[in-house]
C-alpha cells in the first residue's frame, strides 16, 4: 500500500515515514496542503495521513480535495493533530467517520489506524 504523509513538521513526518516503511508500506510525503493536493491528483496513493492544522491550509482542505478528485479515497484518510479537538473538529470527524490520532502518538496507534482505514 502506498501512503501519503502530509505534515509540516519534519520530525513528525520522518517518524511516520519510518513507522509506515517498517510496516511494509511505500511512503510519499508532502509538507503543505498545495503539495499534497497535487500529489493526490496523481492517483498514486492508497491512503493519506494528514495533520489537521498546517500553515497553508488544513487537513479538512485536503479531505475536500480528495472528495473532488478521488472520492473513493475519502474513507482512507487518517487525521492527526497536536491540538485539543474543538467542537467543529469533532463534528467534522463524526460526519466523515475517519480516524483521528493525537500527537504525540504511539507506533501501535498508527498501525491500528492505518489497518482500519485500509479496510474502508
Amino acid at each position: 500500500m502506498t501512503v501519503l504523509v502530509v505534515d509540516d513538521e519534519p520530525s513528525v513526518q520522518e517518524f511516520l515515514v519510518d513507522v509506515l516503511a517498517l510496516g511494509g508500506h511505500s511512503v510519499d510525503t508532502a509538507s503543505d496542503v498545495p503539495e499534497a493536493i497535487r500529489k493526490i491528483a496523481t492517483g498514486a496513493h492508497d491512503l493519506v495521513i494528514t495533520d489537521l492544522m498546517m500553515p497553508q491550509g488544513t487537513g479538512r482542505d485536503i479531505y475536500e480535495a480528495i472528495l473532488q478528485v478521488r472520492p473513493h479515497l475519502a474513507r482512507r484518510v487518517v487525521f492527526t493533530t497536536g491540538h485539543q479537538a474543538n467542537d467543529e473538529t469533532i463534528e467534522f470527524l463524526r460526519k466523515t467517520g475517519n480516524e483521528l490520532i493525537l500527537k504525540p502518538c504511539k507506533i501501535d496507534e498508527i498501525e491500528n489506524a492505518v489497518a482500519r482505514a485500509a479496510r474502508n
